[in-house]
């Protein structure tokens, strides 16, 4: 399963899409940035090719999920995500503490 979560989004903080990242280990979570609660509206060039390519493929590919934020506050999940040349980069799950440590590590 896929979750796409705006890191803009003022109806819910994203801080608890990080929460819940920690007790769903079933969903690759993605955090587009400049993104609100309407993921289809707010960013059309994200959303279309994420949820495309996985209904197609099964997988999304790794620009695609680069561009839509996927999450690398726990290992990418291979079933989900095409593995890049070289292999998944490492988690690095200090900077999902919150929105500002997020942006300022990426």
């Amino acid at each position: 399963m896929l979750c796409l979560y705006g890191l803009a989004s003022s109806w819910l903080p994203v801080e608890n899409a990080f929460a819940q990242e920690d007790y769903i280990d079933n969903i690759q979570f993605f955090f587009p940035d400049n993104c609100g609660h309407m993921g289809p509206l707010d960013r059309p060039d994200v959303f279309n090719p994420l949820f495309l390519e996985f209904f197609r493929d099964g997988k999304v590919s790794w620009p695609t999920a680069v561009a839509a934020g996927v999450s690398r506050r726990r290992p990418v999940m291979a079933s989900v995500v095409e593995e890049p040349p070289g292999g998944f980069p490492p988690p690095k799950p200090e900077i999902y503490s919150s929105l500002e440590s997020l942006r300022a590590g990426l």
